[in-house]
Parts: structure tokens; sequence; C-alpha cells
């Protein structure tokens, strides 16, 4: 609770999710790979409070992304609905690990080892990505359909169980799975980002009204952060769309990501 009494803090941590969200929007993540570390250090050490808050912000990122990219005809609808499902089943999975198995400090260890999975995730797919940036509609068949969405499960997993939109997954899961441009793959995993997420977040909240703590009154930083996150995203993505190359920005954030993972990391081993 130090942000609300230390105003201070709280604007820094408005500012850095403003910025978050301002460049994530633009990559097509949720943007919980820092969300979650600067939530962790500066606002409350406890996971099960840090990752729905987290998953609240990816929702308001991944909506604000949603629209700037339908808007271009960026964003696959019949994609979307195929995916959902296995991003749902997967999200359930997520918060049950998170809420019955982790602890407060193994989270912070496997959150810590997944950042760096992720992030090294980020770095092969940038680094292998097409020259040539197009559509591959032979790719595009009801076979690879089917294999994706049972993959689209691992970013429900690492969306629930980590306060992580899942958009690292899904991106490289649309464009060479399904053959998709990236910009495409961009729009469409913030379009999944969205119910992943606030199911995720539901889940996490009847966990906690039933389990006799109600709301936790730290849940009030969302009415606060919510809508920074929201026009962050909405004006960086317009932005970006027009002006920023996305091989650029990733690139950049992959940069950002291994730092956030620097700085758990750290905070790990002092508690240890």
């Amino acid at each position: 609770m130090a942000a609300f009494g230390d105003p201070l803090l709280l604007l820094l941590i408005s500012f850095l999710v403003f910025l978050v969200s301002f460049t994530f929007a633009n990559v097509g993540l949720g943007g919980g790979t820092l969300y979650v570390p600067i939530l962790l250090l500066l606002f409350l050490d406890e996971d099960d409070i840090v990752v729905p808050i987290s998953l609240m912000l990816a929702v308001a990122t991944a909506i604000s992304s949603t629209w700037n990219h339908w808007k271009k005809g960026f964003v696959h609808l019949p994609i979307g609905r195929s995916l959902f499902g296995g991003a749902l089943v997967g999200a359930i999975l997520g918060t049950t690990f998170t809420l019955n198995v982790l602890t407060r400090f193994t989270f912070k260890v496997f959150f810590s080892a997944l950042l760096f999975f992720l992030a090294c995730v980020m770095l092969y797919d940038w680094y292998r990505a097409r020259r040539v940036d197009q559509d591959d509609d032979t790719k595009l068949t009801r076979s690879r359909l089917a294999v994706a969405s049972v993959a689209t499960a691992a970013s429900g997993f690492v969306s629930g169980s980590a306060g992580i939109g899942g958009g690292v997954l899904n991106v490289p899961i649309i464009t060479r799975g399904l053959g998709r441009r990236t910009r495409t793959a961009i729009g469409t995993s913030s379009l999944l980002i969205v119910p992943t997420a606030m199911f995720g977040f539901l889940i996490y909240l009847v966990r906690h009204a039933y389990g006799g703590r109600g709301v936790p009154a730290e849940f009030s930083i969302i009415p606060v952060l919510f809508p920074l996150a929201l026009v962050g995203a909405f004006v960086g993505s317009r932005w970006g769309l027009n002006a920023l190359r996305t091989r650029s920005v990733a690139l950049l954030f992959i940069g950002v990501v291994f730092l956030a993972d620097a700085l758990v990391v750290l905070d790990v081993l002092v508690i240890f």
C-alpha cells in the first residue's frame, strides 16, 4: 500500500504504466512482462494481488491496440475465434497454478525464469523474422488452426499464472504457424488478450471473494492506472502504426524485458 501513502511513488508508477502501454501496444503484448516487475518492486510484494492488477492493465493496453489495428484492417477475426478457447483453458490452469501451488518466493523464481524464457523467445523470433512480411494463405488451414488453438493454451497459462497478456507467444503462433503478416498477428494477438486477461482477473476476484478476503483493498489502484494504460496504448499504437517499424520497436523492448528480468532476479537474491 506504499503507493497510496506516497504521491511521488504513485506518480512514478503511473508514468511507468503509461510508458509501458504506449510501447507494448505496438508489438502485440499486454505489457505484463513489465507491469508485474513494476508493481512488485514499487507497489506490493504479493503475487496474488499483483498478477490480477497486471491482467487488468493488459486488458486496457490490448483494448486500445485492438481498436487501432482493427481500423487499419490488421485484426483477423476468424483466427481470433479459433484460438479463443485454447487461451481461456490455459488461463484457468494458470490462475490455479499461481493460487494453489506458488508461494510469494517461488512466484518470483517462477516469474523471473519465465521472463527470461519469453525474452529469449522474442529475441529468437526477432532474429528469424521473415524479410518479406506478407500473408501466406497456404498456412491458414484447418489442421494448422487446430494445432494453433492447442498451442495458444500456453499463452493463456502464462497470462493467468504471471499476469502477462500472452502476446509473446500469440504473435509467433499467428505469424509462423498461420502465415499472417506481423501487423495482423499483433492486432489479432491484442484481440485475444482482452478476453483472456479479463477472464483471468475474474478468476482471481472470485477466488479472493470465496476465500473470505473479499475484494482486496489494493485493487483500488486499478481505476487510477487503467485509464492511463488505455490512453497510453491508444496514443502509442496509433502513432506506431504510422511512424514505427515493428522490428525496431520489438528489439528495443526485448532489451527492456531482459532488464526487468534482471531486477526481479536481484529482488529474489535479496530475499534469499
